[in-house]
């Protein structure tokens, strides 16, 4: 997953800025013989501002909360967000492997984690191209899998038509 990220606010200047919330749902499901990691909006409002697959954080001075909240009720195996590593962002377009760590110059952090939920928070201040990749382990921290979320920061990362 490819993310671009725009300017925002410049030292000095004011502005009014905002923080939206946006909730994901990361399901876990085994029944075809290995976990699988599905990602779907996790309330209305994170519905109303997707497009297509992607959600768009667009150019400005807003920064963005991002919850995670992952279900296993369709998985025999229970699985949980890595305990040491639950994200890896790079930049560029190739998306992170497990141990590259938070390569985005601070503009995405994680603001808590537990086995099942992740809040990560987008500044969305600087220009750049960021791949980000989640990464989950069962009860006993034995990998799992991963999933690439899309996002486009106002600029393309992953051009929508």
């Amino acid at each position: 997953m490819a993310t671009t990220i725009h300017p925002g606010m410049r030292e000095g200047q004011q502005a009014d800025v905002t923080n939206k919330k946006y909730k994901f749902d990361i399901y876990a499901d085994d029944s075809g013989g290995t976990v699988e990691f599905y990602m779907q909006p996790g309330d209305q409002e994170t519905w109303k501002h997707l497009e297509g697959k992607r959600l768009e954080f667009p150019n400005g001075t807003d920064w963005y909360d991002i919850e995670y909240n992952l279900k296993d009720k369709f998985s025999s195996v229970k699985v949980k967000f890595k305990t040491a590593e639950p994200i890896c962002i790079q930049p560029g377009s190739v998306c992170p492997a497990k141990g590259s760590g938070n390569g985005s110059g601070g503009e995405v952090s994680v603001t808590s984690k537990s086995d099942k939920k992740l809040d990560v928070q987008n500044t969305n201040q600087t220009a750049g191209l960021l791949s980000y990749t989640l990464f989950f382990t069962d009860m006993n921290d034995q990998d799992v899998g991963e999933v690439d979320p899309i996002y486009d920061n106002g600029g393309g990362g992953h051009p929508l038509r």
